[in-house]
């Protein structure tokens, strides 16, 4: 039996990412995927000649400098067809009204002062928080990085709570959560930098996909290959069998 460096369960978003970077540093790497194709929550399937997206919709912070850029041009990612969407890439809509939010941080917030004008200070506040988590989203990953008074503890914060700490307008802090999915299933929990993470990527520039999503995890999946990793679908990991030699 050939045996490998790394075993990879699961080939969704982070086992394709996790499985591309190991590879690229010349490990031998194994993907173990229990259904038949990979992608998790990026794949995509076919009815009737059109192609349906199963999670995917769209990214942000992919111009140059901004803050999925980097991250991307490393995963190969940058060559897919990407369309940057409209100036309003999402708009929220509740009870008879409509709500634009905008691409670029003094436009997100000229847009929604227009609506709620008492509010622009805190909106001002609110860009300058997502602002500071784009730049430094990635500096719990660089051990040579020290964290300095100017970035906060993103994690230990609730952003249902810091939102009502900073707004006063109930209706526009349910506009700033209306593309959040994670706020409506985990708002007692959800962190700050999570929830800022998400939608300062969205706010610096979106960007959609001219086709599937599944596009993303074949990408990453034909780089692994190249590499000389493999894949095996159908092969669901029931047990987990550590010894000494192992450990």
């Amino acid at each position: 039996m050939k045996k490998y460096d790394i075993v990879v369960i699961g080939s969704g978003l982070g086992g394709l990412e996790c499985a591309y970077i190991l590879a690229r540093a010349g490990r031998s790497v194994l993907l173990l995927e229990r259904e038949r194709q990979a992608g998790g929550c990026i794949q995509s399937y076919k009815r009737h000649g059109l192609s349906y997206d199963t999670g995917f919709h769209y990214v942000g912070g992919l111009d140059e400098g901004q803050s999925l850029y980097s991250a991307f041009r490393y995963l190969g990612l940058l060559n897919l067809p990407w369309k940057k969407m409209d100036a309003a890439f999402d708009r929220i809509t509740i009870e008879d009204r409509s709500y634009s939010l905008v691409q670029g941080y003094d436009s997100f917030v000229n847009e929604l002062a227009k609506s709620f004008p008492n509010e622009r200070s805190a909106l001002n506040k609110y860009a300058d928080m997502l602002k500071l988590v784009s730049a430094h989203q990635y500096d719990s990953l660089n051990p040579n990085i020290v964290k300095t008074e100017a970035y906060p503890e993103l994690f230990d914060v609730n952003a249902w709570d810091y939102l009502h700490e900073l707004f006063d307008d109930e209706l526009l802090i349910n506009v700033l959560c209306g593309n959040s999915l994670k706020m409506e299933l985990r708002k007692e929990s959800l962190p700050l930098f999570t929830f800022a993470h998400v939608n300062s990527g969205f706010i610096e520039s979106s960007w959609r996909l001219q086709g599937s999503g599944s596009m993303i995890a074949d990408t990453l999946l034909d780089t692994i290959i190249s590499c000389g990793g493999e894949i095996i679908y159908n092969a669901e990991v029931k047990e987990l069998i550590l010894n000494s030699a192992t450990l």
